[in-house]
């Protein structure tokens, strides 16, 4: 073994040994005998409680609109993370999902034109998620594609499907038209 070679293995141990040490050496607090639970009916209130020390944390899930109705300084005073916290979809009624599309109520039939596969997947052109977004949620949030909410697994995977498509934050107004369209005109063929 040359001697560069001991010089490094005992250079590596000594940090090793150093690292672990203070690590061990580290002085931690006594263990909680207690933990208080608050609870505040209005989000501004808990919010406030916490900017102000009366509470440690506020562990709920707050709307972008809340959060900036706040004043400056008592935004200043919380540290406000980001997460997914929910989600929401629109539901197409497909019945009866075949061909003529026509559904019977009691004794009158309607046309359901979602019940056309096409017409449903053309939506997904025609929704503006950046706008539902930025007035329903005050732009805290994020425009989805898919069922897979940012920060699971896998959902890198199912965003590149949607971006094959061209499903896009503002949508695609004149495709989703034109799709509907030769949808709509194939079923009046019928």
């Amino acid at each position: 073994m040359s001697r560069k070679t001991v010089i490094l293995c005992l250079l590596s141990l000594i940090i090793l040994v150093s690292l672990t040490t203070s690590v061990l050496a580290e002085v931690k607090g006594p263990i909680v005998d207690k933990v208080y639970f608050n609870v505040r009916m209005k989000e501004e209130i808990g919010l406030k409680d916490t900017a102000e020390g009366l509470t440690d944390i506020f562990f709920w899930g707050v709307s972008g609109p809340t959060i900036m109705g706040l004043d400056q300084a008592t935004r200043d005073k919380l540290d406000i993370y980001a997460v997914p916290s929910g989600s929401w979809s629109l539901n197409f009624n497909p019945v009866p999902n075949a061909a003529p599309y026509i559904v019977k109520v009691e004794d009158k039939e309607f046309f359901n034109p979602f019940a056309i596969r096409e017409v449903r997947f053309a939506m997904n052109y025609l929704i503006d998620r950046k706008y539902l977004v930025d007035e329903i949620l005050g732009g805290a949030g994020g425009p989805m594609f898919t069922m897979a909410t940012p920060g699971q697994p896998g959902t890198y995977k199912y965003n590149l499907v949607a971006n094959r498509l061209g499903f896009t934050p503002e949508g695609n107004e004149k495709k989703a038209i034109e799709d509907i369209t030769e949808a709509l005109q194939e079923a009046a063929a019928l």
